[in-house]
């Protein structure tokens, strides 16, 4: 059945006689349309037809010598005959009719997609800014004015798109990407390390080397300095740059006890409702203090909408509290080994930069008083180069050492 079948209306129709097929006949000669044909027994056809035609099927049964049962009408307007005299539901179906054309023209929802760095909370308060936040009057300003003074107020956005529909808007944004890095050559700056190690290899684009391969540096140690001496001229100060790759050693532990807690659910349940209209919260309950005891909170929202079609201000909130009693689990140890390995693991990686690698890593364990303690030990292969800026006082030294060259030179 489709919907405009049933805003027509049908009635189904039972003819009985020695021969009802001559019905459908006679209906075919005469265009008149008929479905959902079923014959129960060899003298029985049920048949749906139009309203209006209904009569006249009954007139060529009785021409084909049957006898017509109407079984039951169907449809919207076998429905609102029922209503007739029932004002109060004809007046509430206009009202909801109007409020939903007046709610459209309303703002009830933003969803912002494609931002990666900046938060959804964030557009959606610039969205506030410009005047289209939460219940504005979405008439009142376009989808292209909101797009300019959106990327006017976020500058990290490089393109934007706002799109209504069904007090809904869409935000659609993509961000800038982070520009290079710019070099300039004529600063002072020196390469000192940002962790001890044991130089394996390097590459110096820009200044004079102070270390070489195969020897140990500490921390704050200059590989590379920004005060580059000349032979036959003054020294140069330089933006240093390059690359030292230098063997590290991590030493990281972390401990948990073999004993978990865990949750034993009780089986006892407590539900309440509230609104919320818009910003406003309505509670069906008289306590609204937080729930004591040990309990999940579950939270429910069912918005009063149809996705596409409308969408009201209005949400129903349901809260579930389903109470546990605390316990304890015993942890296998085999288990509990692995889950530790595999972190200490993954938080070593998150302590390396893009191209630094791991060469060797060993995890060992000791149990104490129901805690397992892991300890990674890792040698790491990383750049340590750290760019620094020289000090006023470096930067004074070279020029008095050129103008002392200077001097000498003259003489």
């Amino acid at each position: 059945m489709g919907i405009f079948d049933y805003l027509r209306g049908w009635v189904e129709l039972e003819i009985q006689g020695a021969f009802p097929e001559s019905v459908l006949n006679s209906c075919a000669v005469r265009n008149i349309e008929f479905w959902s044909v079923k014959k129960p027994d060899s003298c029985t056809i049920r048949m749906k037809v139009r309203r209006k035609a209904s009569d006249t099927v009954a007139g060529l049964a009785v021409k084909c010598q049957c006898q017509v049962t109407r079984v039951k009408p169907w449809g919207a307007p076998v429905e609102l005959r029922k209503l007739r005299g029932r004002y109060a539901l004809a007046i509430g179906a206009v009202v909801c009719a109007a409020i939903l054309v007046v709610s459209s023209s309303f703002v009830w929802e933003i969803r912002v997609e494609g931002n990666e760095t900046i938060s959804a909370g964030e557009i959606v308060r610039a969205l506030e800014d410009c005047g289209a936040g939460i219940g504005s009057f979405w008439p009142a300003f376009t989808g292209d004015t909101l797009r300019n003074e959106l990327l006017l107020a976020l500058p990290e956005l490089r393109w934007a798109a706002v799109n209504y529909d069904s007090s809904t808007i869409t935000v659609i944004v993509r961000e800038k990407t982070e520009k290079p890095e710019m070099v300039y050559e004529d600063e002072a700056i020196h390469v000192v390390a940002e962790k001890s190690g044991i130089v394996s290899r390097m590459s110096v684009l820009r200044g004079q080397p102070m270390v070489v391969e195969r020897q140990t540096v500490l921390e704050g140690d200059r590989l590379i300095s920004g005060a580059v001496p000349s032979t036959f001229g003054d020294t140069r100060i330089v933006h240093a740059y390059g690359t030292v790759e230098a063997r590290t050693w991590y030493e990281i532990s972390a401990a948990r006890p073999l004993t978990a807690a865990g949750k034993s659910y009780t089986g006892e349940e407590t539900t309440r409702f509230a609104l919320k209209f818009g910003t406003n919260r309505v509670n069906f309950y008289g306590n609204s203090r937080i729930y004591e005891g040990n309990c999940d909170k579950i939270i429910m929202e069912y918005p009063m909408s149809i996705d596409g079609v409308f969408t009201l201000p209005v949400t129903m909130i349901r809260e579930t509290y389903v109470e546990y009693v605390p316990t304890g689990t015993e942890q296998s140890v085999d288990k509990a080994k692995q889950e530790m390995e595999t972190e200490l693991r993954e938080y070593l990686e998150s302590l390396l930069e893009e191209g630094d690698s791991v060469t060797s890593a060993s995890v060992s364990f000791s149990e104490s008083e129901g805690v397992l303690t892991a300890t990674l030990h890792a040698e790491c292969l990383e750049d340590i180069g750290m760019e620094v800026p020289m000090t006023e006082g470096e930067i004074m030294q070279v020029r008095l050492e050129n103008t002392a060259g200077d001097e000498h030179g003259n003489d």
